[in-house]
């Protein structure tokens, strides 16, 4: 885990939630995929807590692209990110 960004796994009503909080850049990027990644062979949505994560580099926002695609692609894999600010959203939607 990346000192610029912390992530705890806890459960809600069966399923899984990954809170994130930090910086998501080049550096934090791959150890929160290999997070994602793990959770992603559950047949069960995972859901990412993302508002307290903030974007210091867009391009790492393709984590989560690219963890759903591993995972199967949608319908198969199902990745919910919950509470993104505005700047998480416009680089979402880029």
């Amino acid at each position: 885990m990346s000192a610029q960004l912390n992530f705890q796994l806890d459960e809600l009503g069966g399923r899984p939630v990954l809170a994130t909080r930090g910086e998501l850049d080049a550096r934090s990027a791959p150890p929160l995929r290999e997070a994602l990644a793990k959770l992603m062979f559950d047949p069960v949505r995972v859901f990412v807590d993302v508002s307290e994560l903030r974007v210091r580099w867009a391009p790492a926002v393709a984590v989560f692209a690219a963890v759903l695609a591993e995972g199967g692609g949608w319908p198969r894999a199902g990745l919910v990110l919950v509470g993104p600010d505005r700047a998480l959203a416009r680089a979402l939607r880029a």
